[in-house]
């Protein structure tokens, strides 16, 4: 159950984003986990992805999102924002199916040195620098195992890489979502 100091935060954030034209009626942070979930309302391949840097936020000790991205990381947040827009319209473009059947979520964005130590990341992890993000998706109404559809979404970045029309970067795939950085370079590995 929510408490309604919560519930007004979520809606106050919600606002905010449909306010600045960046969120559909159909995106929402999941109380329960506090990860952001993205349904884009339009039928068609322009939509904005609905992510913010908000939804960046690191985790304070109790996991919930309250350790702000600093300002000097804004631009690479911003900057992988846009790259997770061209990854979901590509996987909407190649599966045929409208932006709004994809669904997003965002399960790791940018880490403060405590969290990332707390979850026992990379010393040198790019979500330190704001440039890492860890995802899950799904399709609505498809019965693809969520590995096999990681598989995809991780050649769609690499084809995206290859064309260079998102940057060079680390693609770790794990058993329920893929990480993707933006570090300018290529990585590669399989995660637990």
């Amino acid at each position: 159950m929510i408490n309604k100091k919560k519930k007004n935060t979520l809606a106050k954030n919600f606002n905010e984003r449909l306010l600045s034209g960046i969120a559909s009626s159909q995106s929402y942070v999941d109380p329960y986990n506090d990860s952001f979930e993205h349904h884009d309302k339009t039928n068609d391949l322009k939509g904005k992805t609905t992510l913010t840097i908000t939804d960046f936020n690191a985790r304070d000790r109790t996991g919930k999102r309250t350790v702000k991205v600093p300002e000097h990381l804004h631009g690479n947040v911003k900057k992988l924002i846009a790259h997770v827009d061209v990854i979901v319209k590509t996987l909407a473009k190649r599966r045929k199916v409208p932006l709004n059947q994809i669904k997003v979520t965002l399960i790791s964005g940018y880490r403060s040195p405590e969290h990332n130590a707390r979850v026992g990341g990379a010393k040198k992890s790019q979500h330190l620098l704001g440039k890492a993000v860890d995802l899950r998706f799904a399709i609505v109404g498809d019965k693809t195992p969520r590995h096999e559809l990681l598989l995809e979404v991780r050649e769609i970045i690499f084809d995206l890489i290859k064309t260079k029309k998102i940057t060079k970067g680390g693609v770790g795939i794990y058993r329920s979502f893929i990480h993707y950085d933006i570090r300018g370079r290529n990585a590669r590995w399989t995660g637990k």
